[in-house]
């Protein structure tokens, strides 16, 4: 009996799991967590829950705090970007290139659901319309001499649109969807840009016209929650200016600001 309970005694010993025993070669062969969990800093699509280790909710470790799923969120996975945007999608935003001379000679239009920037810099580039309607945000930028002759329209959070070439955004600029605006068109030497109407949503409206003939057809901000518009050049905003009740001036020598 006395050496049937040294056996026994032997056999426990032996299944003691001592964490200390195991080779660091060995745990690190398996399971690290730099192989197992993405840094803190990781891409947006691979949300965790992270435990401050600093204020004491886990354990340390030699790569400082641990993340744990905890409530593991669901994985939309990588952003595809669309084939329309030339330009790649950095930082998650849409940009079309045009800078070829008679470039996007059929228009643009933005994918939905993104920011979207769309750059009509070559000569004569984005004859058709340029429509941002979709997307979240918008920058439009139509610096090409007689670029952007179709109708530009966006919306979103912000549209931001300049029409710097000579005789660019032919048609005009309608933002009347976005819930703040800015336009400036031409530029000193730059004239007859934006011979259509602007017109102004809701929002905050900023228009600049600059050079002979900027903004011949006017611009609309009557809708607009604050207005601010400047004409110099000859016959700028020739069209006349539509402003809230509350702004002062509202003329094409004076502008309005609201």
């Amino acid at each position: 009996m006395a050496r049937l309970a040294g056996w026994l005694l032997l056999l426990c010993a032996s299944c003691t799991f001592d964490p200390g025993g195991i080779p660091a070669a060995a745990v690190d062969q398996h399971v690290t967590p730099d192989s197992r969990i993405p840094p803190r800093d990781g891409p947006p699509d691979l949300p965790h829950v992270w435990l401050d280790l600093a204020q004491g909710d886990g354990p340390a470790t030699d790569h400082g705090p641990l993340p744990v799923d905890l409530l593991p969120l669901p994985d939309t996975g990588p952003l595809v970007c669309p084939a329309v945007c030339d330009g790649g999608c950095p930082g998650g935003v849409c940009v079309i290139d045009c800078v070829k001379n008679n470039s996007c000679g059929k228009g643009v239009v933005c994918p939905p659901g993104l920011p979207c920037t769309v750059n009509c810099t070559g000569f004569k580039s984005c004859a058709g319309d340029v429509d941002c309607t979709a997307a979240s945000a918008c920058l439009i930028s139509c610096k090409g001499d007689q670029s952007c002759q179709g109708a530009v329209s966006c919306a979103g959070i912000s549209c931001d649109v300049s029409c710097g070439g000579t005789g660019s955004c032919a048609v005009g600029v309608d933002c009347t969807a976005a819930k703040d605006c800015s336009v400036s068109c031409g530029a000193p030497g730059r004239d007859q840009a934006c011979q259509g109407p602007v017109v102004c949503g809701s929002g905050p409206c900023a228009v600049q016209c600059v050079g002979l003939e900027a903004c011949f057809s006017g611009v609309d901000c009557a809708l607009s929650c604050g207005c601010s518009v400047s004409c110099s050049g000859t016959d700028a905003c020739k069209g006349g200016l539509l402003c809230p009740p509350t702004c002062s001036g509202c003329t094409p020598a004076a502008g309005c600001t609201c």
